[in-house]
């Protein structure tokens, strides 16, 4: 086999492996001793700055934990939830460095609507039903409102 063959088979890997990322990104959420770890909330650098949304995103999953701990006969709840902020938003004492946590990477992005996908939530995924998606997506809005819990229920659920 010659140089540029074996150039253009490994071209041709790299590229069937970089879609089959794409279709199944590889995650950090462990579930370790009946605890969900790694989960990775990022906001959108286009969001405004708001300490009112970190406290929902903040409510949403410690009601969810509530939720899933019930519903799974006490074995399962969200024990680590890490909220990326863009760099844009003021520096405070409590937030950390991000590691190597990205926006890219992130489980559940809350961001503007995006209009290619769905102008409301949606789970982003290219498998079937009960397969991992690529992230859940949440309008800041949708956060924020003080009336979503009203029309939708419980931010946990």
């Amino acid at each position: 086999m010659g140089l540029q063959t074996a150039v253009v088979t490994l071209a041709a890997l790299l590229l069937v492996h970089s879609n089959v990322d794409a279709l199944t990104r590889p995650s950090s959420i462990r579930l370790k001793n009946n605890g969900y770890t790694g989960i990775v909330v990022a906001i959108h650098s286009s969001v405004a700055e708001s300490d009112e949304l970190i406290e929902r995103i903040k409510y949403m999953f410690t009601e969810g934990s509530k939720y899933l701990y019930e519903a799974t006969r006490k074995r399962a709840y969200f024990k680590e939830v890490t909220i990326l902020v863009p760099k844009s938003w003021t520096p405070k004492p409590e937030y950390q460095l991000p590691g190597n946590v990205t926006f890219d990477y992130a489980d559940v992005i809350v961001a503007p609507p995006n209009p290619r996908w769905a102008p409301l939530q949606y789970t982003k995924q290219y498998q079937g039903c009960g397969e991992q998606g690529i992230h859940i997506h949440f309008l800041d809005t949708f956060l924020s409102d003080p009336n979503t819990e009203l029309y939708y229920g419980p931010l946990g659920k």
